[in-house]
């Protein structure tokens, strides 16, 4: 006899999981901090045996050859593994736990941050954020941060919850902010290096693009949009030795026109672009949703199974595909 767990994919019609993390790691990390937690190793291998037991995992040549996958009567439903922005704990940390359990990834970088010659507007903010928690901005700085997010309308109630809300359109206040704070990223060694994604590229990952500077791309102009895309993609064919063109949008696509997205796949050669909405089935070709692993709430098998009925509840509604206008 089935038991739950085998029976509610094939209930949901769900034959396809792709979860993505961004890193893995036992130690404090300042600049995710505020923004989300990252699984210790021990939590990590726990979610990948568990899933071992229920799910096959594919790598994203098999992705590209079955993208609209059918399980055959019998056959166990396919998970797709991927990991974003290239952070250091991808080499240091996942990928020898994938090599020793035979599990195939994909590692989504952006171009402008390897090497850590910048980094991420989100994590520069953390990291203003964890120096001003722990007291050490002393009150001049303070004072004139304050002053600086005054003038340009963007003070809140506090500091902290400023620097939060600052956006990719942000980047030179929160670059000043980090001047004016004594902070120097470049000390922080939060991504890979060139050699180290070469050497995951050598093993057998696959590396995909993520944009060339992780912005939000419904900010961003249709043009602009594709030359992210484009641009980050072309950076791992040509440093990385990459057959498949692959991109992960930053953040979600989900707002992104049909007619907009389908020329991005179409004019950047892309052979699979991923959003971040979950298990839904998107309108466009080529196209496949991921679930995020660190916005997930509770153990993982009761995130899975309360996914599995939400998409059971939604598809008896016909709202389980990804509908763009």
């Amino acid at each position: 006899m089935k038991s739950l767990n085998n029976l509610l994919p094939e209930l949901s019609g769900i034959d396809l999981i792709c979860p993505f993390y961004h890193t893995v790691s036992d130690n404090f990390l300042a600049h995710l901090n505020p923004l989300y937690t990252a699984f210790t190793p021990e939590e990590f291998i726990s979610q990948l045996d568990y899933l071992g037991k229920f799910y096959d995992f594919i790598d994203a040549e098999e992705l590209l050859k079955n993208f609209e996958i059918k399980r055959e009567k019998g056959k166990r439903p396919k998970a797709y593994l991927s990991f974003d922005d290239g952070l250091k704990e991808c080499s240091e940390i996942i990928a020898p736990i994938l090599i020793e359990k035979g599990i195939p990834a994909t590692f989504f970088v952006n171009p402008a941050f390897i090497d850590g010659e910048d980094i991420f507007y989100r994590y520069k903010a953390a990291l203003l954020v964890d120096r001003i928690q722990n007291d050490l901005i002393d009150q001049t700085a303070a004072d004139e941060l304050k002053f600086m997010l005054g003038t340009k309308d963007k003070l809140r109630y506090t500091l902290e919850d400023s620097m939060l809300h600052l956006e990719y359109s942000d980047t030179s206040l929160l670059n000043e902010a980090l001047k004016i704070s004594g902070i120097s990223f470049k000390n922080e060694n939060i991504y890979m290096s060139v050699p180290e994604i070469k050497q995951l590229a050598r093993k057998g990952f696959h590396i995909g693009g993520h944009s060339m500077d992780h912005p939000e791309f419904s900010r961003l102009s249709e043009e602009e949009q594709l030359r992210q895309v484009k641009e980050s993609v072309d950076y791992c064919r040509d440093n990385f030795d990459q057959k498949l063109r692959l991109f992960a949008f930053p953040f979600y696509d989900y707002n992104l026109p049909a007619e907009t997205l389908k020329r991005i796949i179409h004019e950047s050669k892309i052979d699979l672009s991923f959003g971040t909405s979950g298990p839904k089935k998107d309108s466009i070709a080529h196209s496949i949703q991921r679930i995020d692993m660190e916005n997930i709430a509770g153990e993982f098998p009761n995130y899975l199974g309360k996914m599995y009925f939400k998409h059971i509840i939604k598809r008896s509604l016909n709202r389980h595909f990804l509908k763009r206008s």
